[in-house]
C-alpha cells in the first residue's frame, strides 16, 4: 500500500513502494500505464473479476451477480460511450434502465473495471477481424 501525499488515500502497488508517498502526477502516470495495458487483457477475465467483486459486495450467487454486471455495463455504455443506437435516449431496450449510480456501481467504476473491459473487448474484436 502506498499513501497519496495529497489526498491521504492508500493505493495498492508493488511491495517495492511500501511506505512511500507519491505525488498526484506520479499516480496519474501509473494509472495511464495501467490503462495502456488494458488492451492486452482477456475480456473474459475482467468480467469474471467483476462478477467476483459483485458477489463479495452483495452476497448474491453467480447468476444474480451476472445480471447485475450486465446491467452495470449497459448503464456505463449509455453514460460514457457513443455506441451507435445505445446513445439514443428513446431506444426501447434502454427505457427501463435506471441511470442512477448506486454505491456498488461507483465502487466498480472506481476500480475502472468498465473501461478495462471495454478496451479489452474492443481490442479483441479488432484482432479477430484482422
Amino acid at each position: 500500500m502506498v499513501e497519496n501525499s495529497e489526498s491521504g488515500e492508500e493505493i495498492a502497488l508493488s511491495p517495492f513502494f511500501s511506505g512511500c508517498k507519491l505525488s498526484q502526477e506520479l499516480l496519474e502516470l501509473i494509472h495511464r500505464i495501467n490503462v495502456n495495458k488494458y488492451s492486452l487483457s482477456d475480456p473474459k477475465h475482467v468480467l469474471l473479476r467483476m462478477i467476483e467483486e459483485i458477489k463479495m459486495k452483495t452476497g448474491h450467487f453467480y447468476s444474480r451477480a451476472w445480471e447485475i454486471m450486465v446491467e452495470y455495463i449497459a448503464k456505463w455504455l449509455v453514460l460514457n460511450k457513443k455506441t451507435g443506437l445505445a446513445c439514443m435516449a428513446p431506444l426501447q431496450s434502454f427505457r427501463g434502465l435506471s441511470l442512477k449510480k448506486d454505491s456498488l456501481y461507483e465502487y466498480l467504476e472506481g476500480l475502472d473495471y468498465f473501461q478495462h473491459y471495454y478496451t479489452a473487448a474492443v481490442e479483441r474484436i479488432i484482432v479477430i477481424r484482422l
